[in-house]
């Protein structure tokens, strides 16, 4: 949807003729695609996954979706593609679809997972401090306009932006220091009531995937549901 973005990745692929990038919201404009288009979906996120099969579907052109952040929809809930995902009611509100971005790894994503851990208390610190603040803190909405990798510096490196972008005095370092504290409790206690959202968050995503696959069939296409690679790779590999 950026224009600079897409005039950079034009000089980026100069040399390669049959390259071409358009400016493009792919979740309002109709997404055309012919017969003998491949349409490449990797981490599609939310609702642009399902947007790419049914325009696939329509199409009866070839499709390879590796689908991410199923939650990233404009929609309350997420209404089953397949006829058989309908008759099963298979209808996802938005917190439910949250779930399957979760993913129980020994390992952190792109950092270690006891720093992964730390962000994700900070996090929980910021939304719990907001909400005493008076402000309305749905899952997420504490990191709005902060670039989520900020979490790993700890409170007091995200609080005063947070604080300020919402027009709140600037928190004291005591503010700060409360906060941390008491948090670490807190999320200790969250992290062992949070294993059945674990459990669950494998088979949300798989009932995601087979409704899209499911959809495809109807429509005449032959499918394979794959684990493309290892979860060490990318946990979005379904």
């Amino acid at each position: 949807r950026d224009a600079s973005r897409v005039a950079s990745a034009e000089r980026l692929a100069l040399s390669v003729p049959r390259a071409r990038f358009e400016t493009f919201d792919a979740d309002s404009a109709p997404i055309a695609l012919l017969p003998g288009d491949l349409a490449i979906g990797l981490h599609a996120c939310g609702e642009l996954g399902d947007r790419l099969v049914v325009a696939a579907a329509r199409a009866r052109c070839e499709l390879a979706l590796l689908s991410c952040c199923p939650q990233k929809i404009r929609a309350k809930a997420r209404e089953p593609l397949s006829s058989v995902g309908q008759s099963a009611g298979l209808i996802l509100p938005r917190e439910a679809l949250g779930l399957a971005n979760l993913a129980a790894r020994e390992q952190g994503v792109e950092v270690s997972l006891a720093c992964d851990l730390e962000a994700r208390r900070t996090r929980f610190a910021l939304a719990w401090w907001l909400r005493d603040k008076g402000h309305d803190c749905p899952p997420g909405e504490e990191m709005r306009g902060l670039n989520r990798r900020r979490a790993r510096h700890g409170l007091a490196a995200i609080a005063p932006q947070a604080f300020s972008m919402r027009g709140l005095s600037a928190p004291t370092e005591a503010e700060i220091a409360r906060y941390d504290a008491e948090s670490r409790v807190r999320f200790a206690r969250i992290r062992r009531l949070t294993l059945p959202r674990t459990m669950l968050a494998p088979v949300v995503e798989m009932a995601i995937v087979l409704d899209r696959a499911a959809a495809l069939v109807e429509a005449g296409h032959e499918v394979r549901v794959v684990r493309l690679c290892e979860a060490t790779v990318t946990p979005r590999n379904l």
